[in-house]
């Protein structure tokens, strides 16, 4: 993992070409169910200090939620019996090289427990 001095600064992470941008806000209009269920219980954790971006365009792609304070990624899967693609698997490669940790769900995994799916995620954000 960088040190921090190697990592991009917030403000690095949140320059994004106009094309992602639009990108990203067409995505936060078409989440899928399961996107949407996750996307209210992450707002919750704002009391916490923990503040989660939907549909954030980071590194040069689109994420589907990232808290930058924390450096986490939480991605959503649609199809449980396939892993991570080859281009999600070098995305979540580079973005480890940037200093994130990336969690993956897969959708079918937030309609059975989405108590315990936020329970992974407070472990990784150091609240749970």
């Amino acid at each position: 993992m960088p040190t921090p001095s190697q990592a991009p600064s917030s403000r690095e992470i949140r320059r994004a070409p106009a094309a992602t941008i639009l990108r990203a806000r067409a995505e936060r209009r078409e989440m899928s169910p399961q996107e949407r269920r996750l996307w209210q219980a992450l707002r919750r954790l704002r009391a916490d200090g923990f503040q989660f971006r939907r549909k954030a365009p980071l590194l040069g792609g689109i994420v589907d939620f990232a808290c930058l304070r924390a450096r986490l990624v939480v991605e959503v899967d649609a199809a449980a019996d396939q892993g991570p693609s080859p281009a999600d698997q070098a995305r979540d490669d580079a973005l480890a090289q940037a200093g994130f940790r990336v969690l993956r769900f897969f959708a079918i995994e937030i309609d059975r427990d989405l108590p315990g799916v936020m329970r992974t995620i407070m472990g990784r954000l150091g609240g749970g």
